[in-house]
C-alpha cells in the first residue's frame, strides 16, 4: 500500500502527540499516586502515604528542632555571656573600691602609729609644750633639707623654733606664715648645731654637708679637741650653747673616723637619728628656754 506524503495527512490535534508518546511505567506511576492519594483522602491514618511522608518528614523534623534548639542554647549563651560580663566588670569596681578603701586605710593605720609615737616622745617631756605637724612640701632631692610644714603663726609657731621626730632633732624653723612655716634641717651645709659627745662630753659643732658637695646625708664633728678619743657607735647630743636648740636631744651617732693625714685633719662623721628621706610628721618645741631635754 502506497504511503500518504506528509503534506497531505490531517493535521494532529494539540497534545495528542505528547499523551500518546508518555511511557507505559509513568502511567502506572500516576495511577499509583492517585490511587495513594485517595487511600488517604479516605483514610487520613495508617495509610501509605501517612506512613512514607512522615519516613520522609522525621529526619527533617529531627534536624529542624535541633537547629532550633542550637539557635536557643547559643542565644542564652550570649545572654549569659553578656550577663558574666557585666558581673565581671561589676567585680572589677568592686575589687577596685576596695582596694582603694584598705590603702586608705592602711595609710591612716600608719598616720595614726606615727602620731602615737610622736605623743608617746612628747609626754617623756612635760615641761615642753609641743605643736604637731606635718610635712607638706620639699626641695626636690633624695633628703629633706629644708621642707615646709602646715602649721604658722596662727598655731603659735615662731621663727628658730625646733623640730624634731621621735628618732631625734630635725632642724629649725627659718621662715613663718599664717598657715605655714618652712624648716632648715641640720643636714643642711649651712645648718651647725653647738654639741656634745655623750660619753666623753667633748663639744663641738654639727654641720650638715648637703650643697658642699657631699651626695650624702652624714653630718661632721667640727672644733672637737685634738685629744677626744671617740668611737664608732658615740651619741652626738645638743648642747644648747648655740641659744636655738635645747640641751640634750639626740642628733646622731659617730659613724666613721677618718684619721689625720698630711693634707687634712681628722675628720669625724656622724649619721642622723631623724630619717631624713621619710619624713611625714613631725613636732615642734613651743617654748626652748632653759629647759633640758635627755641628760
Amino acid at each position: 500500500m502506497a504511503r500518504i506524503p506528509s503534506a497531505f495527512k490531517p493535521p494532529r490535534k494539540k497534545g495528542q502527540s505528547a499523551v500518546r508518546r508518555m511511557p507505559k511505567w509513568l502511567w502506572v506511576a500516576l495511577a499509583a499516586v492517585v490511587v495513594l492519594v485517595a487511600c488517604a483522602l479516605i483514610s487520613p491514618k495508617n495509610n501509605p502515604v501517612s506512613t512514607v511522608f512522615s519516613f520522609v518528614a522525621q529526619p527533617v523534623q529531627r534536624l529542624v528542632q535541633s537547629m532550633k534548639a542550637s539557635l536557643s542554647t547559643d542565644s542564652a549563651t550570649k545572654k549569659r555571656e553578656a550577663e558574666l560580663r557585666i558581673e565581671n566588670q561589676e567585680l572589677k569596681n568592686k575589687v577596685a573600691q576596695l582596694e582603694t578603701e584598705l590603702a586608705a586605710a592602711a595609710e591612716a593605720r600608719r598616720d595614726a602609729e606615727k602620731t602615737a609615737a610622736l605623743a608617746e616622745f612628747a609626754l617623756k617631756y612635760p615641761t615642753y609644750e609641743w605643736q604637731a605637724a606635718r610635712v607638706t612640701l620639699r626641695d626636690p632631692g633624695g633628703w629633706f633639707i629644708t621642707f615646709r610644714i602646715d602649721k604658722g603663726e596662727k598655731d603659735g609657731i615662731c621663727k628658730n623654733a625646733t623640730v624634731m621626730t621621735e628618732q631625734g632633732l630635725v632642724g629649725r624653723v627659718t621662715e613663718v606664715g599664717e598657715n605655714y612655716a618652712l624648716v632648715m634641717a641640720i643636714i643642711d651645709g649651712r645648718s651647725g648645731v653647738a654639741c656634745v659627745v655623750e660619753r666623753t662630753r667633748d663639744q663641738c659643732v654639727l654641720s650638715g654637708q648637703l650643697f658642699t658637695g657631699k651626695e650624702d646625708n652624714l653630718c661632721q664633728l667640727q672644733y672637737l679637741p685634738a685629744d677626744a678619743d671617740l668611737l664608732p657607735g658615740d651619741r652626738v647630743l645638743s648642747s644648747g650653747l648655740d641659744g636655738i636648740y635645747p640641751k640634750g636631744f639626740l642628733l646622731g651617732v659617730v659613724s666613721q673616723i677618718q684619721p689625720a693625714t698630711e693634707d687634712s685633719a681628722r675628720k669625724v662623721l656622724v649619721k642622723p637619728a631623724a630619717d631624713f628621706a621619710r619624713l611625714e610628721n613631725v613636732l615642734v618645741l613651743m617654748n626652748t628656754g632653759t629647759q633640758e631635754g635627755q641628760p
